[in-house]
């Protein structure tokens, strides 16, 4: 069944095979031998702080207004988190759509000096195998990604974008160009 969604950016739907995502994880978790990847189903309090200065990263706009973030924190969230000695370094969050039947991730962010181990690919495969396992998700959609680089490792991972987005974008840069000429 198609989205109908014109506000994701990518969705990932399990058409793929869970035992060559479930590889890929390994193949990251033997990389990256002293990290620890979790599923949280609650934000512990320990880990507050932490995540705030992670996804200030990402976000910076949130980096002095602890307020501002804590206020995204909705219930029914789980995070898929990176730890190394159990600090946060990594870390992503799933909380439930408007679609039914769908999970949205966002909030994709990684410590500065832990980029390119394949540690935010680790947290996103993390979570959609925690998702088809335990949920009765059938899709995950990501949205607000905020970097290319996060783009890419979603696009990497099997997640396709909105073509009704770049449908609408690319009408809109046609307009322009004709008012243009």
């Amino acid at each position: 069944m198609p989205f109908k969604c014109h506000e994701n950016v990518f969705y990932y739907r399990d058409m793929f095979n869970q035992d060559v995502i479930l590889a890929s994880l390994n193949e990251i978790k033997e990389m990256n031998r002293n990290t620890e990847f979790h599923i949280l189903e609650s934000l512990p309090l320990i880990y507050r702080t932490q995540l705030h200065s992670l996804e200030s990263l990402a976000y910076p706009y949130w980096k002095d207004e602890y307020d501002s973030w804590e206020k995204t924190l909705i219930e029914q969230t789980i995070w898929s988190v990176a730890l190394d000695s159990d600090v946060p370094i990594t870390t992503l969050r799933a909380y439930p759509s408007m679609i039914p039947d769908t999970l949205t991730i966002n909030f994709l962010s990684t410590e500065l000096t832990y980029r390119n181990r394949g540690l935010a690919s680790g947290v996103v495969l993390n979570c959609i195998n925690h998702v088809f396992k335990n949920t009765d998700c059938t899709s995950i959609q990501a949205q607000d990604i905020s970097s290319p680089g996060a783009a890419m490792i979603l696009e990497k991972l099997g997640f396709v974008r909105n073509r009704q987005n770049k449908d609408i974008i690319g009408s809109m840069q046609e307009i322009c160009r004709a008012c243009k000429t």
